[in-house]
């Protein structure tokens, strides 16, 4: 529930409890915490970009999230977003995370039991991030809270 790079934590609040499922899209898809390491075991070119095999790689995830080419103004935080067809979870071919269907349960349970629970909520600190090449994360999210 940070907030994004360009979008205020007030304006997130109220996003969040007026629209649940585009809001988990929406964070799923602007706050990827995973990068993929790997082989390129054969060549191609992707992006106009010629790779060899062998060649080292990393996936960005959240890079890929906010590609132009397929989300418009793709660093905003928009929970009307018609097109939010991301990878956070992978798309299937050659992978896609098995505990996807979890992890979107757990998001939507969560604004939906939490949200109604509380009249507002906002950022009461700096919002350190865990500094990794695997893991996109927060080590700390201080808030305050109040109740309805």
């Amino acid at each position: 529930m940070a907030r994004s790079d360009r979008y205020p934590f007030h304006i997130l609040w109220t996003d969040l409890r007026a629209d649940r499922t585009g809001t988990a899209h929406t964070t799923t898809r602007t706050r990827n915490p995973l990068r993929e390491r790997g082989t390129v075991t054969r060549d191609l070119e992707l992006g106009g970009k010629r790779i060899k095999e062998g060649d080292k790689v990393v996936m960005w995830f959240a890079s890929g999230n906010r590609d132009e080419e397929v989300f418009g103004n793709p660093y905003d935080f928009d929970v009307t977003r018609q097109n939010n067809d991301h990878i956070t979870f992978g798309k299937g071919s050659p992978h896609l995370c098995l505990g996807n269907l979890l992890a979107r349960t757990e998001i939507r349970i969560m604004f939906e039991e939490l949200i109604p629970r509380l009249a507002d909520i906002k950022l009461a600190g700096d919002v350190p991030r865990v500094r990794s090449n695997f893991v996109n994360g927060i080590k700390k999210l201080p808030v305050e809270v109040t109740l309805a």
